[in-house]
């Protein structure tokens, strides 16, 4: 688990709790106040900080406040059915805050051995009788299956998984697409001044999303190691 130390270090910034969506993000201490970044609620209290799993890496931001306001700005005006208070965050002075989200990230060598079937496609000629009552011959396609067992060997690289519950599934997941190759060694001076998510998802439960996601290219494997016009797994 490259993301992971095992050493535990405790968080030296503000901890908040948003009693809206429950999610636990800190600020700055020079901070004083802040609305929660994932549903924008303004009812967060404070929370006992407790110790967490130090980041290894980071993405840093590629730029800075001003820039992203005007990026933004024009995205919201080329789109004619944007809602108004969208458009009304552009305009606001600290409207588009920067936020650190957290990610555990995987590597492994998968090992799995399979039994399933090959299905191998062949044509017969069959008889009908049509609509008007004359006969007629037609091509019909028929599968042969045979046995089929091996293993396969899959290595994976970086698997992605968001460690917060309190981002909507289809945003998660258009959010796993990062360029890993900007990654630097974490240093608390790159969060000065922004709001970073707590992670509540822990390494152990990070580690059963990503065998889900792994699962999708071993079943892909499998189906490619048995050959065929089709395939079924059965273990």
């Amino acid at each position: 688990v490259k993301s992971a130390d095992p050493a535990m270090v405790p968080e030296l910034v503000r901890v908040l709790h948003c009693n809206q969506c429950g999610a636990e993000f800190s600020l700055p201490e020079n901070q004083a106040s802040g609305s929660c970044p994932f549903c924008g609620s303004n009812v967060v209290v404070p929370t006992d900080p407790e110790t967490r799993i130090e980041p290894k890496s980071l993405l840093p931001f590629l730029i800075d406040a001003r820039k992203a306001k005007e990026l933004f700005a024009k995205w919201v005006g080329s789109r004619f059915w944007a809602p108004n208070n969208l458009k009304q965050l552009a305009l606001v002075e600290n409207g588009l805050k920067g936020c650190y989200i957290r990610y555990w990230t995987y590597d492994t060598f998968t090992t799995t051995a399979y039994v399933g079937q090959r299905g191998e496609h062949y044509w017969v000629t069959e008889s009908y009788t049509d609509s008007n009552g004359n006969r007629q011959t037609r091509q019909v396609r028929k599968t042969r299956w045979y046995p089929a067992s091996g293993i396969v060997f899959v290595p994976f690289d970086d698997v992605l998984v968001l460690a917060s519950e309190h981002r909507p599934p289809k945003y998660a997941q258009a959010m796993n697409t990062w360029n890993l190759s900007g990654l630097v060694e974490y240093d608390s001076k790159f969060v000065t001044g922004f709001t970073a998510m707590r992670y509540d998802i822990s390494l152990e439960d990070g580690f059963e999303i990503a065998k889900r996601i792994m699962a999708t290219a071993i079943d892909r494997a499998i189906r490619y190691d048995i050959g065929g016009d089709e395939q079924q797994i059965i273990s």
